[in-house]
C-alpha cells in the first residue's frame, strides 16, 4: 500500500541508499581505523548527519527546479527494457572492474594499501561506498541545490542548470602534475 504511492519512492530510495553506504562502512571499518583514524560509530553517524539530510534536501530542490526523480515511470516497451539492462549491465561491469582494479593495485598505486590489505570484502564495500555516495550527496544535493538557488536569483532554468553542474566537482579527478624537464 505504501509503495503505491508515488511520493515515497525519492525519499526511500535515499533511505535504502544512506542503508547501503552505512552497510560498506561497517565493511570498511578497519579502513577507517587504520588510515583516517576513525571509528566505525563515528563514520556511521558523519553519513547519516550529513548524506541522509543532503539526499532529502536535493530531492527537494530536485523537485522544485523540475528534476526527474532517480528514474521515471516506464511505459513497459522492449526498448525502455534494453535500456535499462543495458544500464544494469554497465553498472555492474564497472563495479566488477573497479572492485578487480582495487584487489590488483599495489601500494605504490592506491594509497589505502600502503596501511592495510585490500579483501575482496573491502575492495567491493569501497567500490559500491564511492559511488552512492557521490551520486547522492554531490549530484543530488549539490547539483540541484545550487541549480535551485543560481534560479531563485536570476529565474533562468538554463543558467541555474549550467551553474549547478559547474558546482559538482568531477568524481575521481587525478591530481595535477607539473611538468619536470
Amino acid at each position: 500500500m505504501l509503495l503505491k504511492n508515488k511520493k515515497v519512492y525519492g525519499p526511500l530510495s535515499i533511505f535504502i541508499g544512506v542503508a547501503l553506504i552505512v552497510a560498506m562502512d561497517t565493511m570498511l571499518g578497519s579502513v577507517f581505523s587504520s588510515v583516517w583514524n576513525v571509528s566505525v560509530s563515528r563514520q556511521v553517524t558523519i553519513e547519516l548527519v550529513c548524506i541522509l539530510p543532503g539526499g532529502l534536501l536535493g530531492l527537494f530542490f530536485a523537485s522544485r527546479m523540475g528534476f526527474p526523480w532517480w528514474w521515471r515511470p516506464s511505459d513497459g516497451s522492449i526498448k525502455e527494457r534494453w535500456i535499462s539492462a543495458i544500464i544494469l549491465i554497465l553498472s555492474a561491469s564497472f563495479i566488477g572492474i573497479n572492485t578487480f582494479s582495487f584487489l590488483h593495485a599495489t601500494a605504490a598505486d592506491h594509497p589505502l594499501l600502503q596501511v592495510t590489505p585490500f579483501t575482496t570484502k573491502i575492495a567491493l564495500a569501497a567500490s559500491l561506498r564511492a559511488p552512492l555516495t557521490e551520486e547522492i550527496f554531490f549530484r543530488l544535493f549539490i547539483f540541484s541545490g545550487a541549480a535551485w538557488v543560481i534560479n531563485r536569483i536570476f529565474h533562468s532554468r538554463d543558467a541555474a542548470v549550467m551553474i549547478g553542474a559547474a558546482a559538482v566537482p568531477p568524481a575521481h579527478s587525478p591530481p595535477l602534475r607539473t611538468r619536470t624537464t
